[in-house]
């Protein structure tokens, strides 16, 4: 009795109000970059503190997937410098070989409404995965080698049709 008791409660929880859910492929993106000293090209991983900021901006982003806090803040979201932050979006803005060259997020300058000197501030769009993610699971794909579909840009597949986000 105690069982059916403690299941009726957690299926009332509603999960969607309280929780953040990251694709599993966060963990496995690389992108390329040339190394300053080489001059090679070597493939990269996110970094802890880029997987951090993508944590924060899931979570604060809303169901539109767009985020408007200031780097201060996401600084202090994420325990990080605000340094550190900057330095995470120009990873998180990388083109990603398992999502066709696309990046995590995309970064829209806007300017203050209330602004008389015309002051920018990002609004930091988090592209929808999803159904990489999925496909890389359902196909057992291994994650680093998933290709885009066709051969073509991937983006009109992989986020909301009805998003502005540049």
């Amino acid at each position: 009795m105690k069982n059916e008791t403690t299941l009726e409660c957690f299926d009332k929880i509603d999960g969607d109000n309280y929780t953040s859910r990251i694709p599993n492929i966060i963990d496995h993106l690389t992108y390329n970059k040339v190394d300053e000293k080489t001059g090679k090209s070597v493939v990269k991983r996110l970094s802890v503190y880029a997987k951090g900021l993508y944590r924060v901006l899931k979570t604060v982003a809303g169901e539109d997937g767009v985020c408007l806090r200031n780097r201060d803040d996401l600084a202090e979201l994420c325990n990080m410098s605000a340094g550190s932050v900057t330095n995470a979006k120009k990873e998180l803005l990388q083109n990603f070989n398992e999502l066709g060259g696309l990046p995590l997020i995309f970064i829209d300058d806007r300017q203050k409404r209330t602004s008389k000197n015309g002051t920018i501030y990002h609004a930091i769009v988090v592209l929808d995965i999803w159904n990489v993610n999925n496909d890389c699971i359902k196909n057992n794909t291994r994650i680093s080698s998933f290709e885009k579909p066709n051969g073509g840009c991937a983006y009109g597949r992989y986020h909301r049709q009805d998003e502005n986000v540049f």
